[in-house]
């Protein structure tokens, strides 16, 4: 019989087994976007003409797969976008 431990007299709770060691995050192991993805950064393709959009911007409805408006970061202000106006 083993003698009981741990200040209320009853054992110690086994110990849960280590998780497994996680491969640092950096290059070659994060997300890897697919071949959309990557036209989509390289300037080659459009997001929301790939995937439409469904977005409020101040009174301005952005929806559907060909939307002539885009926010730019840059000025803080909505755009168009040539070719789709």
């Amino acid at each position: 019989m083993l003698a009981p431990d741990g200040p209320d007299g009853g054992g110690a709770a086994p110990a849960a087994p280590p998780r497994p060691a996680r491969p640092p995050r950096g290059a070659g192991n994060g997300p890897v976007p697919d071949r959309h993805g990557a036209q989509v950064l390289a300037g080659e393709a459009d997001q929301i003409a790939l995937n439409g959009i469904d977005r409020w911007i101040g009174g301005v409805h952005l929806r559907g797969h060909h939307v002539p408006w885009r926010w730019d970061d840059g000025t803080e202000t909505i755009i168009g976008v040539p070719g789709e106006t």
